[in-house]
């Protein structure tokens, strides 16, 4: 975090010595006291503009902690339309402290990414009860949480 208010303000330093604050740059003789022209304010909002867009990019260079709120949940052996399948993502979508919800599947597997203010126990905890009931908690670590489908048969 402290890497990217460094570097914004080198930016901040590098523009105001580039730009030439202090000295005077197209002085008005008929208006005392002015330093610059009116090109000059519009040249500095562009500049200011620049250096917003620039801490911006090295700010997401850095990530702001996405990756930590993001928690996968893989669900191996289970139809895309299982009941139960779509009832535990209404679930997940209840949940407490849960912000946004999105569901892959790939080769007979459920991948859902959850963004969540806590870890992966603390969601699982966080899910209702009915909606975890057909699964069983096999592995779960920082931001992947692996289930299991107790009734992996279709149809039964």
């Amino acid at each position: 975090m402290r890497m990217p208010r460094i570097l914004f303000i080198l930016s901040c330093i590098a523009l105001i010595s580039s730009y030439g604050f202090g000295q005077s740059k197209t002085a008005k003789s008929s208006q005392p006291g002015a330093k610059y022209s009116k090109g000059d304010s519009a040249s500095f909002r562009s500049s200011l503009d620049t250096i917003k867009s620039e801490y911006a990019q090295i700010k997401s260079l850095f990530g702001k902690g996405k990756s930590r709120d993001t928690i996968n949940i893989l669900i191996p052996n289970i139809a895309y339309e299982d009941a139960n399948l779509a009832h535990f993502k209404q679930g997940i979508q209840t949940a407490r402290g849960v912000k946004g919800v999105s569901m892959g599947y790939k080769g007979g597997s459920a991948m859902i990414k959850v963004v969540y203010s806590g870890n992966t126990t603390q969601l699982w905890d966080a899910l209702p009860t009915a909606s975890k009931q057909p699964f069983r908690m096999v592995e779960a670590d920082d931001n992947n949480l692996q289930l299991e489908y107790k009734n992996p048969n279709p149809g039964t």
